[in-house]
């Protein structure tokens, strides 16, 4: 990774992250704001409760913590990305230069596709799994928001608390699901591409534009996968939003999989521009309303 790829990813990574903040608590289950009565645009016109968007949750957010506040697990999310893609850099650029077709093979081939994907795969295993305890540092240290705790958003507390409590392994709480997202992920969409490449679209400005578009559509069928890894990361992490009621302690990642799907939740906080939909059974508006207004 040069010094403009460095610059650009820190960049983007901090101007992002009120938002991937809001997101983090949004899929842990904290909705600290009041839901509204609306209409749905699904369902033509039915009366709904929806919970406001992402702008009025870092809103929220703001007026809790000052402007700073929004940052709140910051360092550990640049050191996770930029871990994450220089490992991963390195890894694909050794790979390509041991593993290589050869010369005489055409472009676009099966092969060829194969053996990329391949790579692309073991890059990101490797960039994934080195960087992982700083995701799970991260998702920790946001979800202090909640309690007011000050366990995880040191520089050196997060480590030895997490060695102390949970071995080796509480690093990699959640990192299951996520190799498993990932993995679905780049398959599905470099088949996609591949498939639209060669037999669909030939022009090759158009092509460009083929891996973001494929690339948009599969990640919201895999987003499940993120939204569990996520909260696997805070599972008995001794933290008061990762705690009944508001998130039960999980034996596995597909406990916590199976209790999501049965409320309806796996998409959790993939919808952030827009009102989202506030699942309350067996409780009618007004009585859901006036639960809330009561907290």
């Amino acid at each position: 990774m040069d010094a403009g790829q460095f610059a650009l990813t820190t960049a983007v990574s901090t101007a992002s992250h009120p938002f991937t903040y809001a997101r983090v608590l949004i899929q842990l289950g904290h909705e600290p704001l009041s839901p509204y009565q609306t209409k749905s645009f699904i369902w033509f016109g039915k009366d709904i409760l929806a919970y406001p968007g992402v702008f009025a949750y870092v809103g929220h957010i703001r007026r809790t913590d000052g402007f700073t506040g929004l940052f709140r697990g910051l360092s550990p999310r640049l050191i996770s990305t930029l871990t994450s893609n220089y490992v991963g850099a390195s890894i694909r650029k050794v790979l390509k230069s041991k593993w290589t077709l050869d010369a005489n093979e055409p472009e676009g081939s099966v092969k060829k596709y194969l053996l990329e994907t391949t790579q692309d795969m073991i890059a990101r295993y490797a960039g994934i799994i080195i960087s992982h305890p700083f995701q799970v540092i991260m998702v920790r240290s946001m979800a202090e928001f909640v309690g007011r705790e000050d366990i995880y958003s040191g520089w050196l507390t997060p480590y030895s608390e997490i060695y102390q409590k949970e071995g080796i392994w509480g690093f990699f709480a959640g990192l299951v699901p996520r190799l498993i997202g990932d993995t679905i992920l780049l398959w599905v969409t470099n088949t996609l591409v591949y498939l639209i490449n060669s037999y669909i679209v030939k022009d090759k400005e158009l092509q460009t534009y083929t891996y973001p578009a494929c690339t948009h559509i599969t990640t919201h069928f895999t987003y499940s996968f993120t939204l569990v890894s996520n909260i696997m990361a805070v599972n008995n992490a001794g933290l008061a939003l990762a705690a009944p009621p508001i998130i039960p302690a999980f034996d596995s990642w597909r406990d916590c999989w199976s209790y999501l799907k049965s409320n309806n939740e796996l998409k959790r906080g993939a919808s952030l521009l827009f009102a989202r939909t506030c699942n309350i059974p067996k409780a009618s508006h007004h009585q859901a309303l006036d639960f809330y207004m009561q907290r």
